[in-house]
């Protein structure tokens, strides 16, 4: 299943989140300098991953420079965390995404 494509209209700002206190839960991380003119990682198995959090209505971030210099994240904010954790079990359940083991 393809997802559509990443709606970047939506994306809420991770900086003015953060600004207003909270810091945004990062769960997935790339370093800056190998993203896309907007901001995404070169993998499209990553972007395609973004995508379908919003098909299931996840607001969800793209956050530049958040926590280290040269680094940029997804992000949610902490209130949807078991939200992000029940969507990507959904999403392996389902085989739309399969888990991939960090190499060692």
């Amino acid at each position: 299943m393809v997802p559509n494509p990443i709606r970047f209209d939506s994306l809420f700002d991770a900086d003015e989140y953060h600004r207003s206190g909270f810091c945004p839960w990062t769960f997935f991380a790339y370093p800056t300098s190998i993203a896309d003119e907007r901001g995404l990682p070169p993998d499209k198995d990553a972007c395609d991953f973004l995508a379908h959090l919003q098909e299931r209505g996840l607001d969800v971030a793209v956050w530049v420079s958040g926590i280290a210099e040269d680094m940029t994240y997804f992000a949610c904010r902490n209130e949807d965390i078991q939200r992000l954790n029940d969507v990507i079990q959904e999403l392996e359940t389902s085989k739309v995404m399969r888990r991939r083991e960090a190499s060692r």
